[in-house]
């Protein structure tokens, strides 16, 4: 497995869909967009990086979440564990809660690590502030070996306005 340094890793700035929120990936990633059974527009997109997946999805919820932080947590920890059923996830680390997005309090996030039937590793974060929910994360054949790359990658999710 080759050895990257973010010096090598061609991080760029790209907007999501006409959501107004934007992620730093390493490369260009096309969403696509579809609509949940509220109504909710979903917006998802990937990029390949050798071995690992690099994702994302975005809810723009239709109904926002309550103005109340355990609201917005249980909500996105509630996603979570369906994206845990739909990914055919296995084994999981446990939620790490409280996770913050500096120059913006209406943020929180979580931070799982999960092993699919297939055997491939997953870092997956997610974020909302009660109107946007979304997912980062990246998986492959093993743990994603580059930490500064995958911190770069699962906190540089901006909401609009960021």
């Amino acid at each position: 497995m080759p050895f990257f340094t973010l010096a090598q890793v061609d991080f760029a700035k790209f907007y999501i869909g006409s959501s107004g929120c934007s992620i730093v990936a390493p490369g260009y990633m096309i969403t696509d967009s579809t609509y949940s059974e509220d109504s909710s527009l979903i917006y998802s997109g990937e990029i390949a990086l050798d071995s690992f997946h690099f994702f994302i999805i975005l809810v723009d919820i239709k109904n926002p979440i309550p103005d109340s932080g355990l609201a917005r947590e249980t909500v996105l920890v509630n996603y979570l564990d369906h994206l845990k059923s739909s990914f055919s996830i296995t084994e999981s680390v446990g939620y790490g809660r409280g996770h913050t997005l500096p120059g913006y309090d209406q943020a929180l996030g979580v931070l799982d690590y999960w092993k699919d039937e297939f055997g491939d590793s997953w870092s997956v974060k997610g974020w909302t502030d009660g109107r946007i929910l979304a997912v980062l994360g990246i998986y492959g054949p093993v743990p994603y070996p580059h930490t500064s790359i995958e911190n770069v990658y699962l906190n540089g999710f901006r909401f609009p306005g960021m």
